[in-house]
């Protein structure tokens, strides 16, 4: 797998795999996240059946014993030949959010805890995490305040993940007919005190 991941590299496409264990990381040899936009790699790649999981700014191949590798490996040519891979890395770090932690998680997770619309939810501080896959690495884990940076993320990535191949953990609808937020969906924040 290694060996495909350092082909496509050099075919011009960004392998999230190989880029990290270049920085020192492990990376799960059975994946291959080609980074870029991730819409444009989705379309090239649905045709070929060979995609697992897709965010928007890249798409994750899991790759099995039973995966037709020739399948792959035109699925990454056809890549290569029409998506701008590879330039996003710097920019996925800027584009994620970094919430500041302002009490230890295990507080949070056993805090008396109350759902908000995403509209209300901005200065709270989360309750349960926020965590959309892939990469499957939290945004916001419980004890992190959420801000105007998680708000805004989520409300130009959240659309993505039920339309697409991704999942985002932590974005609930509201759960009873008569709360506040009915219809929107929101996130679990620890409960203000009331004075």
């Amino acid at each position: 797998m290694r060996k495909m991941w350092h082909t496509w590299e050099n075919e011009g496409l960004f392998i999230l795999q190989s880029w990290w264990e270049r920085q020192g990381g492990q990376a799960d040899p059975a994946k291959l996240t080609v980074v870029g936009d991730g819409q444009r790699l989705l379309d090239a790649m649905e045709p070929f059946g060979v995609e697992e999981k897709s965010d928007p700014l890249g798409v994750t191949l899991i790759v099995t014993p039973q995966d037709d590798t020739e399948v792959i490996a035109r699925a990454l040519e056809h890549c290569a030949r029409t998506c701008s891979g590879g330039r996003l890395i710097g920019e996925r770090r800027r584009l994620w959010p970094h919430a500041r932690q302002v009490v230890s998680p295990y507080t949070a997770w056993h805090a008396e805890r109350e759902w908000v619309p995403l509209s209300l939810a901005s200065n709270r501080i989360a309750a349960r995490s926020l965590i959309p896959y892939p990469p499957g690495i939290p945004i916001v884990v419980p004890g992190e305040r959420i801000d105007s940076d998680v708000i805004l993320w989520l409300e130009e990535n959240r659309a993505w993940y039920p339309r697409r191949t991704g999942d985002l953990r932590g974005v609930e609808k509201a759960f009873d007919p008569l709360s506040p937020g009915r219809g929107e969906e929101g996130l679990w924040v620890v409960k203000e005190a009331v004075s």
